[in-house]
């Protein structure tokens, strides 16, 4: 996959629970040096964990939930990025809520305007693995209750549609499974996949 040199990266991955989009991010994490500090930027006040590296990951990273979805209100996500854009970082966003078209336009021609290569990736391992990494996670936390899979049926046709809809716009948007999305990052953040032999403080 190229490089993209010099430029400033943003990329924004969207899919449904157990799609492993914190696990991504937490590999990336290790990949970057680890995490450096987690502080609420400046000017918007939204949380952000700042990594050893020029990465910088739009929410916090220090407990089981976190990314995009622990920031409100949501709004604060996009302006948040481009924010950190402007500071020189590298920037991952993750979440599970579907942001709108307008919303990732504004942010698409606001990388632009910075220069920043900017991707929108849609996660997707398949619905099946999906609910076993759901199930895996809830038996981990000793959620023992019954799993069932009816809204993450429901979330994965909203990625879908979001896919879509970003794609009919002419948005730089990708459907990539967990390994392609991995590499699509490293290369975007220019990061080492060595690092992620080290732990995440």
């Amino acid at each position: 996959m190229a490089t993209t040199g010099s430029r400033q990266s943003i990329v924004y991955v969207h899919g449904t629970n157990g799609s492993g989009k914190s696990t991504l991010a937490r590999y990336l994490i290790m990949c970057a040096g680890g995490i450096k500090v987690i502080r609420a930027h400046p000017v918007t006040g939204a949380m952000v964990t700042y990594t050893h590296s020029r990465l910088a990951l739009v929410g916090k990273y220090r407990t089981a939930t976190g990314g995009a979805d622990s920031v409100q209100p949501y709004a604060l996500v996009p302006k948040t990025a481009v924010a950190l854009l402007r500071d020189g970082h590298h920037v991952l966003i993750e979440g599970l809520m579907s942001p709108g078209l307008d919303t990732c336009t504004d942010l698409a021609n606001n990388a632009k305007k910075l220069g920043a290569y900017i991707r929108f990736v849609r996660l997707d391992i398949g619905f099946h693995k999906s609910c076993q990494n759901v199930e895996r996670r809830r038996m981990l936390t000793g959620n023992d209750k019954p799993f069932d899979p009816v809204n993450l049926r429901k979330k994965q046709q909203s990625c879908n549609n979001w896919l879509e809809r970003l794609g009919a716009a002419g948005l730089p948007i990708w459907g990539l499974n967990w390994e392609q999305t991995r590499d699509l990052c490293l290369s975007a953040f220019q990061i080492q996949p060595s690092g992620a032999v080290r732990i995440l403080d």
